[in-house]
């Protein structure tokens, strides 16, 4: 049982890396609940999970399924062809979620305004900061699919969980 264990030393050091990694921000979750609940109000928690339900539903359109784009041709092209696509995907990111992130504020805006007037939840600035996390979440995970797609799990770790 030992020769196998220590054959498969390295996939199991990278798995428990990657494991951890996921695991920090959900512990960090769990601890950091309790002092939301001391010192937020029933109103501010449905304020806090309307705007994350509507993030749900913009961050998709926000990466644009590039990152599965890129994680299907990591293996295909050259090391050069991959800096390349990288940089044409990072800038499309940037472009295209800068325009999505206004749009979605816009269409925000208007659901709030026009088809739900009578929750009384605050536009401002409760949308802008829902609307900008999946904007810096996309440049974010494309870093995490590199060095995932690398094998790099001492950085994805050091990345994700810091």
């Amino acid at each position: 049982m030992f020769v196998y264990l220590r054959k498969y030393k390295l996939y199991i050091q990278n798995l428990s890396l990657y494991f951890l990694a996921s695991l920090i921000p959900m512990f960090l979750q769990v601890i950091s609940n309790p002092f939301f609940a001391m010192n937020l109000s029933p109103e501010d928690y449905a304020i806090i999970g309307y705007y994350t339900s509507l993030n749900v539903l913009f961050a998709p359109l926000i990466t644009f399924y590039l990152l599965h784009y890129y994680m299907k041709r990591f293996f295909e092209i050259s090391e050069e062809e991959r800096f390349h696509l990288r940089s044409t995907i990072f800038k499309m990111l940037l472009l295209f979620s800068f325009v999505l992130t206004l749009l979605s504020i816009i269409i925000i805006f208007i659901y709030i305004t026009y088809f739900n007037r009578q929750s009384q939840i605050a536009f401002f600035p409760y949308a802008i900061l829902s609307a900008l996390l999946p904007f810096f979440n996309g440049i974010f995970q494309l870093q995490l699919v590199d060095y995932k797609m690398q094998y790099n799990s001492k950085s994805y770790f050091r990345f994700f969980s810091v």
